[in-house]
């Protein structure tokens, strides 16, 4: 079970803004949401900036201050959608 959300929070919040150079707005998952393996999260954000190109979604492990990347979620994502549907592998195990 990955109870580490708050590590897929921030490695997408870092994740957006840094490929978008503009405001972003993670709406889900929140920090304290648990997320099990095996399941499918919808990854939602909101884009203040409409000519954002296409963007990384990562997810990290650690403290905020130094995260470190454990995988990719998905590249090439257009940024207007607004959303993402991530199948959590079943093998994916929490981080500290």
């Amino acid at each position: 079970m990955l109870n580490k959300a708050s590590l897929v929070f921030l490695s997408l919040s870092i994740a957006l803004e840094l490929a978008l150079g503009s405001s972003v707005e993670l709406v889900s998952p929140k920090p304290n949401d648990v997320l099990k393996a095996g399941s499918t999260v919808h990854i939602k954000w909101h884009v203040n900036d409409a000519s954002t190109g296409p963007i990384r979604l990562q997810f990290a492990s650690g403290k905020s201050s130094a995260l470190s990347i454990d995988g990719i979620i998905a590249e090439n994502v257009d940024a207007s959608l607004g959303s993402y549907k991530w199948k959590i592998p079943s093998d994916l195990k929490a981080k500290k």
